[in-house]
């Protein structure tokens, strides 16, 4: 974080991906830490494979401080386009990582994000839109060849969801059409409380996707961040209501992970409904989240049992989901030890972004 005063007045700006933290899921204990390569400052975005062996990570260049010139103090150098980073954990569990080439430009501005896909050969990226030209790209890392998806001058953006992107076998990969604002963005061509999503093909020679309409559950938001699981049966996306009260400082929200079909978009069900309360300041941890994130981090391959983040008690909490039920330690797929839970717990306090800055 950077503090300065101009004309009497304090400003400051802070940067929220300078450095990842890899963590053994069993012991809770750090592997790596990487930070971007100078001169870029910042991690906006991360994928890894189903192994969790091999992760790329996209870097950005914030200005440093100069005071109230131009460009201003914090400020995102948006002519500097990504840096991509390769980081493979080794069969002696050491972290080796290297740049990453691909065959064209993105710009921060341009809303970036990445998905590898499970055995970690392919990255697809996806970015523009916004009245621009929305791209998927997706490159086969061993030959730097590229195939690409393009929807000319659309509103919505193209967001991808690291490994809730691809199906198990690499070929099918989501892609959700994000209408995010930016100043006065164009008009969005989604009705209110939809999300709209693509399945696309990678296989196919031609064609942009089947679009799929998920309506939100009665009473909650538009589904966010869809994830298809690793079969490629079902989308399960989180959704929520009550933010405009927590950003107004008070109040209470609440949501549910809602399950769609990808045969044609039906609401299955809705499971594990949570409650976050603004009104407890004191029960927030310094460096905890101001709001609710809630996310699917993985899944096994039918999609019964997920890793999520789970709004609880005004923690974003760590935890397995299966059954409609929750277990927040132990199992199979989290450390049995309450210190290596915790480990874990802690690295994800101030998880925030859009996706969200993990992967598992």
């Amino acid at each position: 974080m950077v503090s300065y005063t101009s004309g009497g007045t304090q400003y400051s700006s802070s940067v929220l991906g300078r450095s990842i933290q890899i963590r053994a899921t069993a012991t809770g204990n750090l592997v790596a830490m990487v930070s971007p390569p100078a001169p870029y400052t910042n991690f906006p975005v991360l994928t890894g494979t189903a192994d969790g062996r091999t992760f790329v990570f996209g870097a950005e260049r914030y200005w440093g401080f100069r005071g109230a010139k131009n460009p201003l103090t914090g400020g995102l150098d948006r002519a500097a386009p990504l840096k991509f980073v390769l980081l493979r954990i080794g069969p002696d569990g050491r972290a080796h990582w290297s740049a990453l080439s691909v065959p064209f430009a993105v710009l921060p501005g341009q809303q970036p994000s990445i998905a590898l896909s499970p055995d970690g050969t392919k990255l697809a990226v996806a970015y523009g839109g916004g009245g621009q030209d929305a791209v998927l790209r997706v490159i086969t890392l061993g030959t730097g060849q590229a195939r690409e998806w393009q929807w000319p001058h659309v509103p919505w953006t193209p967001l991808i969801q690291g490994q809730g992107t691809w199906t198990a076998d690499g070929r099918t990969l989501v892609v959700q059409q994000w209408d995010v604002g930016r100043g006065k963005p164009p008009a969005s061509d989604t009705p209110a409380g939809t999300a709209a999503v693509r399945i696309i093909d990678t296989s196919a020679p031609t064609g942009t996707g089947r679009l799929l309409a998920l309506h939100a559950p009665a009473g909650l938001s538009a589904p966010w961040q869809p994830f298809i699981t690793p079969d490629g049966g079902k989308l399960i996306a989180t959704t929520g209501t009550g933010s405009r009260a927590l950003l107004a400082g008070s109040g209470e929200a609440t949501g549910e992970f809602a399950v769609y079909s990808t045969r044609d978009g039906a609401l299955i069900r809705t499971q594990a409904r949570w409650t976050w309360s603004q009104s407890r300041p004191a029960s927030r941890p310094a460096g905890g989240p101001l709001g609710p994130m809630p996310a699917v981090a993985w899944s096994d391959d039918s999609g019964s049992k997920l890793l999520v983040l789970l709004p609880r008690d005004g923690v974003n909490r760590l935890a397995v989901l299966a059954d409609g039920s929750v277990t927040l330690i132990g199992g199979d797929l989290l450390p049995g030890s309450p210190g290596a839970y915790a480990a874990l717990q802690s690295a994800l306090l101030g998880v925030s972004g859009v996706p969200s800055h993990m992967a598992w």
